[in-house]
């Protein structure tokens, strides 16, 4: 967000001109769409997933799948990702469930589903954004815990925040309360060199300062290990690589030396490799971040800046897959910009473009479709039409001038979950105002 604590969208570029080439014949293309989609029958997540079952023909054996949204504040949204989460775990494996949110405050969630709290209350008045801090999400958590309680040990499914932003000011607690019972000087002179960096924020200094207390957690490594766990060493260190990201993010926001925007991107490909390379090489996660984020190209309107999906096809190739989530029409949630302190607000899509690649999905035959691009044959119209600019509606975490982004659909997604009429989440009764720390960056979930 700003420094004035306006929010910005956490999806901030610079879209190009709403652009789409002109079919010569719209028939023709909706005629072969309409062959390829697969009907979704319910966005309950509650409800049997038997017409999820085209989704394991869209992942295939992918090790990593992310999985977009549109806006994040869409109750639709949220339970298609919920199904396609619990489908992917039940059905095809995954033990890992990675959210676009900060590192530091995804570490209770994961506590709370794999049952080493109960303190639900706590948990919930932990999160700083409504895209965590409502009914939708919350429904899920509880099913992951039921899932987990009753799971074999080796199917136990964790949840990590792959994201930077906000674990400078959220994350030093969390490392100096494990590093104490085991090491109190240690733990004290941790502080002291985050206290330091905080201090010193946007400048060189508080990354030098955050690095320097990431090595001498490093440094400590075989004592904490021994007086703790692996897992636990592990979760504290990558916390503190996390406060190193978050502290070069505000050295561009201060310098204006990069674009902290892509830079954030780069950094969620990062964590997400970092956890697959402590997790096992057979080891299988799901990413659930923004469309902006999870499509395997550049960032939309940003030249030639990658998208974190795209860092992630850049480096697993077939292993990545991305799946966008869009809509025609409905309400949604987000922060409204030029006011201070700003809170979760229902808002209407603007009428869609005539123009927009949804206004021809709407047209399709079902409201809900899965559609597997990969499947569309590049020679036929409706390939051609995938493979060209077209537009497709965005909103990041707060309203923004720009609706719309252009996408080549077929670089960007490999599939695409389109629900024509949604309606927006419902913000948990806590705190959904963005954190301090969010509340002084121009990037934000």
């Amino acid at each position: 967000m700003e420094p004035d604590d306006t929010p910005t969208s956490v999806e901030s570029v610079t879209p190009s001109a709403p652009t789409t080439a002109t079919a010569t014949d719209n028939s023709d293309i909706i005629d072969q769409l309409n062959r390829q989609i697969s009907p979704l029958a319910t966005t309950d997540p509650d409800a049997p997933l038997t017409d999820l079952t085209p989704l394991g023909a869209i992942v295939g054996d992918a090790q990593i799948v992310g999985i977009g949204e549109a806006t994040h504040g869409t109750h639709e949204f949220v339970t298609m990702h919920d199904r396609m989460i619990r489908y992917l775990i039940t059905e095809r494996g995954f033990r890992i469930v990675g959210l676009e949110a900060p590192a530091a405050m995804v570490v209770g969630i994961d506590r709370y589903v794999l049952g080493e709290t109960d303190d639900a209350d706590a948990i919930q008045a932990s999160f700083g954004f409504y895209g965590l801090a409502n009914t939708d999400v919350w429904h899920w958590i509880t099913w992951l815990r039921a899932y987990n309680q009753h799971a074999d040990p080796t199917a136990v499914v964790h949840v990590v925040g792959i994201d930077p932003q906000a674990n400078r000011v959220l994350a030093p607690p969390l490392i100096t309360d494990y590093v104490t019972v085991i090491d109190p000087n240690l733990a004290a002179s941790l502080a002291k060199m985050y206290r330091s960096a905080q201090a010193a924020a946007g400048s060189d200094t508080a990354v030098d300062q955050s690095k320097a207390a990431l090595a001498a957690l490093l440094g400590a490594q075989p004592r904490l290990v021994a007086a703790s766990s692996q897992r636990a060493f592990d979760q504290a260190v990558y916390l503190a690589q996390t406060i190193v990201q978050d502290q070069q993010i505000n050295v561009d926001i201060a310098t204006r030396r990069g674009n902290p925007n892509d830079l954030r991107d780069q950094q969620m490909a990062d964590n997400v490799g970092w956890m697959l390379d402590h997790a096992g090489p057979s080891v299988r996660i799901v990413v659930w971040a923004h469309d902006v984020h999870v499509a395997a190209s550049t960032i939309p309107g940003s030249g030639s800046a990658l998208a974190m999906g795209g860092f992630l096809r850049q480096h697993y190739g077939d292993q990545y897959r991305a799946i966008g989530l869009t809509f025609a029409r409905g309400t949604y949630v987000a922060y409204p910009t030029g006011v201070t302190n700003p809170s979760p607000t229902t808002f209407t899509f603007p009428a869609y473009s005539s123009t927009a690649a949804t206004a021809l999905f709407a047209q399709l035959a079902a409201p809900r479709f899965l559609l597997n691009v990969r499947e569309v044959p590049a020679a036929s119209e409706a390939g051609k039409w995938l493979r060209v600019p077209n537009i497709l509606p965005i909103v990041g975490s707060a309203v923004a001038p720009v609706d719309f982004v252009t996408f080549n659909i077929a670089e960007s997604f490999d599939a695409l979950c389109f629900i024509d009429d949604t309606t927006a989440v419902t913000p948990l009764a806590v705190d959904a105002t963005p954190t301090t720390p969010l509340a002084t960056s121009t990037v934000t979930p």
